[in-house]
């Protein structure tokens, strides 16, 4: 795999379902009615929910440090989200790996804006391979 480059760009694509945000909402304690109450027809996704999609930047896990963001419409449950992330700086972060700087923005399927920002992160290091050792017959490793 080659590192990232400035210009790569990623795109994710997520269909937004009911259990998810309800599930959110749990997680995170944001029960408020236009999330979950069954009296609203299409609960509204938590933003914070729109934007983990930033932690997986090309199928690696990032580790955020930075984001700002506008959040200009909402997503609802039934739509499919489009977060596309544009690397912006790719520099050597020694025992943080790489770091990134990227910009991003969040579509629904329509293509309507839902929210635009840049989000600054780092990709770890793969992990490095170290030999298995024997103890009393038993194989140890890290």
């Amino acid at each position: 795999m080659t590192g990232p480059r400035v210009g790569d760009v990623h795109v994710v694509r997520r269909r937004i379902s009911a259990s998810m945000i309800r599930a959110f909402g749990e997680l995170t304690a944001d029960l408020a009615a236009h999330h979950v109450s069954p009296a609203v027809e299409r609960p509204v996704a938590h933003g914070a929910y729109l934007l983990a999609a930033l932690s997986m930047l090309g199928g690696r896990s990032a580790l955020g440090h930075r984001i700002t963001v506008e959040l200009m419409a909402p997503a609802y449950a039934g739509d499919v989200v489009e977060t596309r992330i544009e690397i912006t700086d790719v520099q050597s972060g020694g025992q943080l790996g790489v770091l990134l700087n990227a910009d991003f923005t969040l579509r629904n399927q329509h293509g309507d804006l839902l929210g635009r920002g840049t989000v600054g992160c780092s990709l770890p290091p793969d992990p490095v391979h170290r030999p298995e050792a024997t103890v009393q017959g038993a194989t140890v490793g890290d």
